[in-house]
Order: structure tokens, then sequence, then C-alpha cells
């Protein structure tokens, strides 16, 4: 196998994918709490530019530049059931090609909160990381950095441990399994001892744990399987997902499996079939090329038009420089990857049709200052999109003007998830009081979130007794317009009401709470309790008549 990874810093690491897995790489580099970029490459490093950078901080935060069409937003949301196929197609033709533009179409479309918007980023970036154990082939190259050149990145907190497992359950099928680690069911390995200390990490349930604990100092992998009460295939992966991680250990003998190498060996040629598709996919992309030299933009330029056709180009085009939204490379037709030879072909075409001399007869009067108007902007955007630093500075620019307060949003929603899980785990306990000014932190990171301030308004209650509880129920019953389908708060609305005394609310309450969520323990011993006091009180109002 490739080399180990260094620990020194400042240093470029690389290899090749088919000597060292992914996996192993990525683990290790977050396992010594490395920062910087990892960069995933086709081909040789130096000869290729990456298809994927993986930006790290202290190998606990993460983003992901690159990657595939189904990764992006726009894609997540379709597999999500936020956004149908027909809407997505819609959307992707209004775009024209430009996937920036289509994910922020997508989510102006699904309107997402932005509790939502950080859970969509933060599924995102595990996506994008844990496709990356599906690779066989292909380079990788890790260059440390300072955590300063990091911070403009929208990192994300994710646990190293349950991505590398979540990575293997995804790509690693058994079949998978016995061609990159042929003969691993008959190899001794010998565990760690820092695995014990690191199980809670991986997410392993009490089930998992004691199986492992179980297997001992060292244990025949085969035999590991068999002692598992897992499925076979999951219990591969959870052993192998942990070899990969580096807590269970082989001797330098033993370390001899042909990994993503066993894809081209002579044996393991592809069939006549599969070696056509390359060159069948070649021509296929020189068409595609062929098609694409000329930009949508150019068809309309290109065409001859009416002077009543001409005008209203001239009127949709000036519609489009006037909005604020509307980027330099929108205004000329390109994205972010035409090359400045064709922008400087589109413009050249513009002034065809767009300077105010180029139709004299034409351009008269107020539709002159209309043409020069519109002009002054397009060559404005060709001046800056042709100047290469102009172009950098510009990219960096419409990029953090797009993401920055999403991102920020985003962030935000990621650390007010993680505050109010801490809180839920106190009011679990009863200690209302610790979780209170939790909550106070979660409700200043997300204070339109309605599910956070029925917590905080029941914390609230719980902490000052029954002269705030008229207050706090009101609080409850206000956000619960908002999200009606929370159990936990008809609930604590429930039990608010039943300390003031009012009965017949306090059943509607809970009942609410069981009609949402059948086997809510507590709803069903307070509806008990509530209808034997109704009961009782009926009784005493029978027996005074």
């Amino acid at each position: 196998m490739a080399e180990t990874i260094k620990a020194s810093s400042n240093q470029i690491e690389a290899g090749n994918l088919a000597e060292q897995p992914f996996a192993r790489i990525f683990y290790q580099l977050a396992r010594e709490k490395k920062t910087g970029f990892l960069d995933i490459l086709p081909g040789p490093i130096g000869e290729s530019k990456p298809i994927k950078r993986i930006m790290m901080v202290k190998g606990g935060s993460f983003y992901v530049q690159g990657g595939t069409q189904e990764e992006t937003l726009a894609r997540i949301l379709v597999i999500q059931g936020k956004l149908n196929e027909e809407k997505y197609h819609s959307l992707k033709d209004k775009a024209g090609g430009d996937y920036k533009k289509l994910e922020e179409l997508a989510l102006k479309e699904t309107g997402l909160n932005p509790q939502q918007l950080g859970e969509l980023y933060q599924y995102q970036v595990e996506l994008k990381i844990k496709n990356c154990f599906a690779l066989v082939r292909g380079y990788y190259q890790f260059k440390s950095a300072e955590q300063s050149a990091l911070q403009k990145y929208p990192l994300i907190p994710l646990s190293p441990e349950k991505l590398i497992l979540a990575g293997v359950e995804l790509h690693f099928s058994r079949a998978r399994i016995e061609r990159e680690f042929a003969g691993i069911e008959k190899k001794s390995f010998q565990i760690k001892p820092e695995l014990g200390s690191s199980l809670e990490h991986f997410g392993f349930g009490p089930k998992e744990i004691r199986w492992l604990r179980q297997l001992g100092k060292e244990f025949i992998f085969g035999n590991g399987i068999r002692s598992s009460n897992l499925p076979s295939e999951q219990a591969e992966q959870v052993l192998l997902a942990l070899y990969l991680a580096g807590f269970l250990e082989l001797s330098k003998e033993e370390e001899d499996f042909p990994l993503g190498r066993i894809y081209e060996t002579p044996e393991e040629k592809v069939s006549k079939k599969e070696e056509v598709k390359p060159a069948i996919k070649m021509e296929e992309q020189k068409e595609v090329k062929k098609e694409e030299a000329k930009l949508a933009i150019e068809e309309i330029l290109d065409k001859e038009m009416t002077d009543q056709e001409l005008l209203k180009e001239v009127d949709k085009m000036l519609d489009k420089a006037s909005d604020k939204e509307t980027t330099y490379f929108e205004l000329l037709g390109v994205d972010e990857l035409t090359p400045p030879a064709i922008i400087k072909r589109i413009y050249f075409k513009m002034a065809k049709v767009f300077h105010p001399d180029a139709k004299p007869n034409l351009y008269k009067g107020e539709i002159r200052e209309k043409v020069e108007s519109l002009f002054t902007k397009i060559s404005e955007a060709y001046n800056t999109l042709s100047d290469p630093e102009q172009r950098r500075a510009y990219v960096e620019r419409i990029k953090s003007k797009v993401s920055e307060e999403q991102m920020e949003q985003a962030s935000k929603a990621i650390q007010a998830e993680m505050e109010f899980n801490k809180a839920m785990i106190l009011i679990r306990r009863g200690a209302f009081r610790d979780a209170r000014p939790i909550m106070e932190e979660v409700i200043k990171l997300a204070p339109e979130e309605p599910e956070f301030r029925i917590h905080l308004a029941y914390c609230v209650f719980k902490s000052e007794g029954v002269n705030s509880a008229r207050k706090n129920a009101q609080i409850i019953e206000n956000e619960l317009q908002k999200r009606p389908k929370l159990a936990e708060g008809w609930f604590y609305l429930g039990v608010i009401n039943r300390v003031m005394g009012e009965l017949e609310k306090a059943k509607e309450c809970f009942q609410k709470t069981l009609e949402l969520e059948k086997y809510h323990q507590e709803a069903q011993r307070e509806l008990r309790v509530i209808e034997m006091k109704l009961s009782e009180r009926s009784e005493k109002g029978r027996r005074k008549k």
C-alpha cells in the first residue's frame, strides 16, 4: 500500500487512489486534526485539475467545492421530495446551463427557512464527501494551510467517524470488498487500544458496542462477522470501516490487498462493448462541443431581425441590464467557465447589434438614449470579464454577495440545532432551569423557529411557576398556529392549562397530542387524570343539585 500520510505541516502529501483508499486518506487527515485542502484529481498531479476540493479545519469542519450534477442543491431538493422533476427541468431551462443560478432559483422556489437551509447545506457536504468513497482510480493531494485561509468558506462541523462509516456502508458492497480486499475474511487483525474510547464517536448502538468489545485484542475477520448479531454484510462494512480508520491493524506481510489496482490488471480487462463506450462517448462529446460552440445569445445575435424585433430585443436586454441581480456573465449570455475568446466574440457580435451607431436610421431620439445606456453596461461587463484580475475579483465578489447571508444563516441554523439538542437532553431529565439559558441562546441564533420558541416558553413556565403560566400559554398557542403538528407543543399547552385549572382546555390539548403521537405516554397519563377530575367535578355538581 502507499506510504501513510505524514504529519508534517506545510507539506504537500499526494498519492494514487488505486493504492491508497480515499477512506483511509480522509480519516487519517481528520484524526490528525489537519487543516488544509484535499484535492481529488482524475489524472496525475500536475496534469489535471481537481474534480473535488475538500476544505477541512482541524479535521472536524468541512466544505467541498466541485462535484457531480446529482450533488447540486437543486438535485438534492428533488431527491428529498422538496422539488418535483417537472419544476426542476423548468428551472434548469431558465438557468440556461448555469448550475449556480439553478441552485439559486431552486432555493427561491422551495422557500426553505434558515434551519432547513442549514440542514440542506450539511446534507450536501456529507453527500459530496461520502461519494468520494466510491473512487477506485484517480489521485489525491493534500496541502496544509493556515486556518485563517479557510475562514471565508462556510465550513460545516461533521463527525469524521460517522462519515467513514456512512461512506463505507454506502459504497462498499460485499462484491466490492471481495474484489478489492481479497482474502480479508482469513486475515488476523489486532485491535488498537484506542478503539474503546472512540466507539461512541461512530454512533454505534449498545448491540454493536457489545459485539466489538467481545472480539478481544485479536480476531480473524470472518469469525468476527459470524459472531455479530448484525446482518453479515453490515458487520463486514463496520469492520472494514474500522480497519480503514486505522483502529484494526494487520502485519505488513498481511497488508497485501489489491485495492483499486484490481481494476487495472490484464485479467480484469473490460469487454469489447465496454472498450467501445469511451470512443463513443468521446465522439458524443465532440458533437456536443460542436453544438455548444454557438451559445444561446449568439443564436439571437446572428439571426436577421426586423426593426420591431430588434427594438423588443433592446428592451429585453435593457431590462436585464437594469436588474440589480443580473451578473455580467448573465448580461453577456455566458457563464463563469466561458473562456475569454468566446466572451470577446460575443461582445463584438453585441456591438454589431446594440452599438448606438450600428443602426443610425433606427436608433434615434429616446431609442438612441436607451441603446447608449444598454451598450455602456455591455461594455462595462466585457471590460471586467476580459481582464483576468478584474474577472477573478468580480467572481469572488458576486459569490460572496450571493452566499454570504445564506451561509451565515445556515451556520447559525446548524449551531442552533446543536444547542437545541443539548437543551432537549436537559428538558427530558426535567432540568428546565439548566435548559432555559441554552434555549435562550438557540432563540438568538434562530429567532423565527416556532419549535424553539415553544420549548423556551415551557422552560420559562417550569422555571418561574404558575405566575408566568398565562403568558407562556399564549406564546405556545401563537407558535402552534405556525407549527400545528408539533405534538410536544400541545402537550406543554395541556400541562399549563391544567395548572391554571382550565381542565377542558387541557383535555383538548392532550387529545390533540395523542392524535399526533399515539403512544405519547405522558399525555396518556395526563388525560386519564384530567378525565377523573372532570368526572369528580361533574359528580359533585349533580350532588349539589
